[in-house]
């Protein structure tokens, strides 16, 4: 596995996948789905956290970053 997803994290998708699914549960399932394929790439040293770029998975990610400032 690659990475791992926090209980917290978890929460934060189930409460997404609850707002959206309100008004369109079909949309929720697909937008859940697809949210584990995106990568959070941050700056763990800065203060505060800084997010540096959000990526699907099945992206060139090494490539997009390297012309990244």
């Amino acid at each position: 596995m690659l990475y791992q997803i926090s209980s917290e994290a978890q929460d934060d998708l189930f409460e997404v996948w609850q707002r959206i699914a309100q008004d369109n549960i079909d949309l929720a399932n697909r937008i859940e789905g697809d949210l584990y394929s995106f990568l959070v790439i941050y700056d763990p040293e800065s203060k505060p956290l800084r997010i540096m770029a959000v990526l699907r998975g099945k992206r060139n990610v090494k490539r997009i970053l390297k012309k990244r400032p």
